[in-house]
């Protein structure tokens, strides 16, 4: 069996429909705690990634310093609709 080695985790989800309350931020931090926490596990020296935009800034601050990696995602921040992409209109 051949095995496979993580170098990376990219985490895309699309916040701007799931994440509104307090709450729900609440959740997302101890999912990015946990993750990497159990990354550091398995390998010390792998990156978390995330595609953030404006929205993102429901998160705390010690969860945005998990993230090694941040592809920001301007477009969403011209979408008044809350679509995920002004280019899907």
């Amino acid at each position: 069996m051949k095995k496979f080695a993580v170098s990376a985790i990219f985490v895309l989800i699309l916040i701007g429909n799931i994440l509104k309350t307090k709450k729900d931020w609440a959740c997302y931090d101890v999912f990015m705690k946990e993750l990497d926490e159990k990354m550091a596990q398995v390998k010390p020296d792998a990156i978390i990634s995330a595609a953030l935009s404006a929205w993102a800034l429901g998160m705390k601050p010690e969860t945005m310093e998990i993230i090694d990696q941040i592809q920001y995602m301007a477009y969403d921040d011209i979408d008044i609709d809350g679509v995920q992409s002004t280019l899907l209109n």
